[in-house]
């Protein structure tokens, strides 16, 4: 792999994303233009529960998406693909106004519907977005 493509970990501030669940994860990783960002949820920076309110839960996972974007030098107008999982349809129609507004343009998404790891997760979701200006052999 070309050095200007090798992976790099994107770690946010805990004080605006919530920290990751185990020492193998990151918020996200970059290779080349590209960042890949864990999924997301509705946990607010400092707690360990998820936010009930359906569309709270989804605003605070787009924050969180958010704040790691901006740690790896992007943002939401960058994203080109979304992945969101639900538990099921009924909560989805609370949550998509609100994931909806966060994006400028339209990006390639898929939504599906299952269970997630924890019972008091809604929904979880991850992007891939480009880093504007990236440049082969950029220093980050």
């Amino acid at each position: 792999m070309a050095e200007s493509w090798r992976k790099t970990v994107i770690s946010a501030p805990e004080s605006r994303v919530p920290r990751t669940r185990g020492p193998a994860s990151a918020h996200a990783v970059s290779v080349g233009p590209f960042i890949f960002v864990t999924g997301q949820s509705g946990r607010r920076p400092g707690e360990d529960g998820y936010v009930s309110d359906p569309a709270e839960h989804a605003r605070q996972t787009m924050e969180n998406i958010k704040g790691i974007l901006e740690a790896g030098g992007s943002s939401f107008e960058n994203v080109i693909k979304r992945t969101v999982y639900v538990t099921n349809a009924k909560v989805h129609e609370k949550m998509r106004a609100v994931i909806e507004s966060y994006f400028t343009s339209p990006v390639a998404s898929t939504t599906l519907q299952g269970g997630l790891m924890r019972d008091d997760m809604l929904l979880e979701v991850e992007v891939v977005a480009v880093i504007p200006g990236w440049e082969p052999n950029a220093k980050r």
